[in-house]
């Protein structure tokens, strides 16, 4: 994590985990193995986290980030 980064709410199923940072989230795919980082906005909260065992969809006051396991990228909704 870089300077003043600070850990916040860890989400982890069966093929996947995802730590939320004051900065960005970042995501841990069994079935890719790799890390996916998605920065956060200035400011930007996470209200409410749905997860499965293989995707999370965090929901923001401007957006829902999505993370499905299987394909390793973060997908941004409006």
């Amino acid at each position: 994590m870089g300077n003043r980064e600070q850990a916040a709410q860890p989400i982890v199923k069966d093929h996947l985990a995802v730590m939320v940072t004051n900065q960005r989230v970042l995501a841990f795919s069994a079935f890719t193995g790799g890390f996916f980082s998605e920065d956060l906005r200035t400011g930007e909260t996470i209200d409410h986290v749905d997860a499965n065992d293989n995707i999370v969809i965090l929901k923001t006051p401007f957006r829902q980030l999505v993370f499905r396991s299987q394909m390793a990228v973060w997908a941004e909704l409006r």
